[in-house]
């Protein structure tokens, strides 16, 4: 059973409607989102709640525990997903969680899972949109979610697969101007590996549609973000984005200096498979040496 459940059930057999329970311990609205299970307070407030109801904290606690088993499943989720390991994402999904015992915001992150599962592992466009939209129309208590903002710009990433080009504009946008409103406030409570994601694959449809300096520019606020969590699997693609780009500005100079630094960053992660890939695309981008200019 749910915490808010309990916490309704209790209420009601007590008589009690939501804002006398809430009387000098929280707003009525922190109760209205604890019943719907949609968010939970801190622990001091919810002994306090349990306290007027005279609800056994310990058992409580215990079904708090149970949901942070659901959260550590939607964690394993999210590592297979980065792990590119996208049927085991599913299937961490499917097996370890039931859908009717998550909360809004868990549910936003198991659609999302899923539906980035679906899109970047087998290409079902038709499926991954599916969940994508059961993930937006889960109702969270804050303005703005990271990964609702997550969701939209993976429709830019299928719509820009599937070729759509000003549809994919479209969600890249609008996930941009989001992800911008966010950080403005602090990037201490966003995910900031989700925020490089969003940023990233931004910069692919701009470099797409030869915005090359937008791209760079949403690559290297990638990259800052990337140095700011200290840590360097994922950098090497970043930069070699980067040396893309300024290759096909013809700033051969930049290209081979980010270039460098990206084959450098992929001897330190063991990533030989984008080793040869660079390699490859830097030597068909007239970059046929390594060295840079200062």
């Amino acid at each position: 059973m749910k915490v808010g459940t309990i916490i309704k059930d209790a209420r009601r057999a007590k008589g009690l409607n939501q804002q006398e329970l809430s009387k000098g311990i929280c707003t009525q609205a922190t109760i209205s989102n604890v019943e719907s299970n949609r968010s939970m307070p801190n622990v001091q407030t919810l002994k306090l709640i349990a306290d007027r109801l005279t609800i056994d904290f310990g058992e409580l606690m215990s079904y708090m525990s149970e949901k942070s088993e659901q959260k550590e499943m939607l964690q394993l989720a999210k590592v297979s997903l980065k792990k590119k390991d996208y049927e085991k994402t599913k299937k961490i999904l499917i097996e370890n969680l039931k859908i009717s015992e998550l909360s809004s915001s868990e549910l936003k992150e198991y659609y999302y899972y899923f539906g980035m599962a679906e899109l970047l592992g087998n290409s079902n466009f038709q499926d991954a949109m599916y969940h994508f939209n059961l993930g937006l129309q889960q109702v969270v208590k804050t303005k703005m979610n990271i990964i609702e903002t997550s969701t939209i710009n993976a429709i830019g990433i299928a719509y820009f697969m599937e070729n759509e080009i000003e549809k994919a504009k479209f969600y890249f946008e609008k996930s941009l101007t989001q992800l911008e409103e966010m950080r403005s406030s602090n990037d201490n409570f966003l995910d900031l590996t989700e925020c490089i994601k969003i940023y990233y694959h931004s910069a692919k449809y701009y470099t797409h549609v030869n915005e090359y300096n937008k791209a760079n520019d949403l690559l290297s606020k990638a990259i800052d973000l990337q140095k700011k969590e200290r840590k360097l699997p994922g950098l090497e693609m970043l930069y070699f984005e980067k040396g893309v780009n300024f290759a096909l500005s013809n700033e051969l100079a930049a290209g081979k200096k980010m270039i460098f630094i990206a084959l450098g960053l992929c001897e330190v992660n063991s990533n030989e498979i984008l080793i040869t890939r660079i390699l490859k695309e830097a030597k068909e981008l007239g970059m046929n040496s390594i060295a840079y200019e200062k």
